[in-house]
């Protein structure tokens, strides 16, 4: 995604220097808006199963579909704008759509280097690991709570005390 976003970025500032004539212009509507309701349901089944299942990899890949939604929507007012008013909005957009893809890409990287690294439990939770284990009837105290989460499973730790005359 990233890679995708530089060379956005690099070919749309050569559009912007040197805006050419677009041919055809009708048939790019035309394909760029079937394109767009298609992503759209195509995202909108991605983030109910991001919701499900938290994967990291479908996120990674809805956003590149995301961008694809972003893109047809700067396509279709490039097609128009500079078919009719301004000849170097196809540049803009396609330089905007790539620092954003840019951004998103670099979100994802961030998260993902996040995700994978082992770090403690948020305080909430571990407050309500605390309140749980207070609540079990044959438990006398507890110490040296430790939790930790690597990707999406969580760790926890901690000394039990109980009755001595139990088995």
């Amino acid at each position: 995604v990233l890679g995708s976003a530089i060379l956005l970025i690099i070919n749309g500032g050569g559009r912007i220097m040197a805006p050419q004539a677009i041919e055809q212009a009708s048939v790019g509507i035309w394909v760029s808006i079937i394109a767009l309701v298609l992503t759209l349901l195509l995202v909108v089944i991605q983030k109910w199963v991001i919701n499900k299942t938290g994967s990291m990899a479908i996120q990674a890949d809805s956003l590149h579909y995301q961008s694809d939604v972003l893109l047809n929507i700067g396509v279709l007012l490039a097609l128009v704008l500079s078919e009719q008013l301004w000849p170097r909005a196809d540049g803009i957009f396609t330089v905007l759509v790539g620092f954003y893809l840019a951004y998103g890409a670099i979100k994802i990287v961030w998260l993902s280097v996040q995700n994978l690294m082992d770090r403690e439990l948020e305080s909430e939770l571990a407050d309500k690991i605390k309140v749980i284990i207070r609540q079990h009837p044959k438990t006398l105290g507890f110490h040296e709570l430790r939790t930790r989460q690597a990707a999406n499973i969580k760790f926890i730790q901690f000394h039990l005390e109980l009755d001595d005359k139990l088995s």
